[in-house]
């Protein structure tokens, strides 16, 4: 997202997840950035950047969970919503453990 190492200070980071469709495994990192950024997206890796606060992930009405199945067991899907966008997948299964790890007192 063409970040410059100077602007990011890391935090921690969070357990590795494995996507269901590509068996890509992700290794999140939580970090802290200057507010606006000037994100260089590569159009080849990410179609759009997302900003979304933190309040609004922590809003039990914006967040739905289902259970799936795949080769005969159970998993759980997480989606988010935010202005007309559902966030799921391996990127709502990161927010939801950051969520999770954090209350949202933390973050105020």
């Amino acid at each position: 997202m063409g970040m410059k190492r100077k602007d990011v200070r890391i935090l921690g980071e969070l357990d590795d997840i494995c996507t269901a469709t590509t068996d890509f495994c992700i290794s999140p990192f939580v970090a802290l950035i200057p507010y606006p950024y000037p994100f260089k997206v590569n159009p080849l890796e990410i179609e759009e950047v997302i900003e979304v606060p933190l309040s609004i992930l922590y809003d039990k009405r914006r967040f739905r969970q289902e259970v799936r199945e795949r080769d005969g067991k159970p998993f759980e899907v997480y989606f988010y919503r935010y202005k007309g966008y559902t966030i799921w997948g391996a990127t709502a299964r990161i927010l939801k453990q950051l969520l999770d790890l954090f209350p949202l007192k933390f973050f105020t």
